[in-house]
């Protein structure tokens, strides 16, 4: 694909996240951060991929969580453009939704920190930058989860134990 093509993939995004107006926000970056992040990390497992280490387990680990967090890239915009159309319980159920959302992208962003953590001694150093950058995408997807539980908890009073968990797993992440 050239550059041009993905130039022309991305710039409606790009458009559209810079609109006032609820969708796409910082839930719908969280995915598309998650699966940036295991792209990059699956560039270099098939780069440092070898007879005695195929990486078979951890790319297809690595594309079940791409094809489970990509379609959030659009259903968080429309789910939260739901929940800001709605009031009373009926707001409170469209943020639950949203919360869900929001929470399998934070699991993903924690499996796919810990399957960095377990590979990384085997990534070839010409390809080690592409693999850390991956690892850091899913740290800031996950700083974008934690971010919009908080916000869900105080906008909506929608709650949930993952916050604490999020946090400490960002807090042991920023200290590795």
């Amino acid at each position: 694909m050239s550059e041009q093509k993905y130039l022309e993939c991305v710039l409606p995004f790009l458009n559209d996240l810079r609109q006032r107006s609820p969708a796409p926000g910082g839930g719908s970056v969280a995915a598309l951060l998650l699966c940036l992040g295991a792209g990059l990390v699956e560039k270099a497992l098939r780069y440092s991929a070898s007879r005695e280490q195929s990486y078979a387990d951890e790319l297809a680990l690595l594309s079940s969580l791409r094809e489970r967090v990509a379609g959030h890239i659009d259903l968080d915009g429309k789910v939260f453009a739901e929940v800001m159309s709605l009031r009373g319980d009926a707001r409170k159920g469209a943020a639950e939704r949203c919360q869900g959302i929001v929470l399998t992208t934070g699991r993903a962003c924690t499996a796919l920190h810990a399957l960095v953590k377990k590979s990384e001694s085997g990534i070839k150093k010409s390809i080690y930058s592409d693999f850390v950058l991956g690892d850091q995408c899913a740290r800031l997807a996950l700083r974008a989860c934690l971010n919009n539980l908080e916000a869900n908890e105080h906008l909506f009073g929608v709650t949930g134990e993952e916050s604490a968990v999020f946090a400490a797993e960002l807090e042991r992440w920023e200290e590795s």
